[in-house]
């Protein structure tokens, strides 16, 4: 008799079944860490630095919310301000305004 379990009976790619919490990941939802990508998040806030237009083109489809990472939503939100503000989009600005 073997000590491993039955292989599953349903397609290997198959979503989990539901759990407790009606999630699909049997009862693990919330410890579960959300899809992101670090490296996105950052080329964004920095194609932002290099362009007006980059910037304007982020701010008019991102939300801080669609940042994982709590020190870029914070980022983004300063840029977003210095562009309704009318100032410059670059470091040293954008390091005097998130000095404020």
């Amino acid at each position: 008799m073997s000590d491993f379990p039955p292989p599953p009976s349903g397609p290997l790619d198959a979503p989990a079944p539901a759990g407790p919490r009606g999630n699909g990941s049997a009862g693990r939802g919330y410890d579960r860490v959300p899809p992101h990508s670090l490296e996105a998040e950052v080329s964004v806030l920095g194609a932002a630095l290099l362009s007006r237009n980059a910037a304007s083109e982020a701010v008019e489809v991102l939300e801080p919310e669609h940042f994982y990472r709590n020190a870029h939503r914070t980022v983004f939100e300063a840029i977003r301000d210095l562009l309704a503000a009318g100032e410059p989009i670059d470091t040293v600005t954008l390091t005097e305004w998130l000095a404020r």
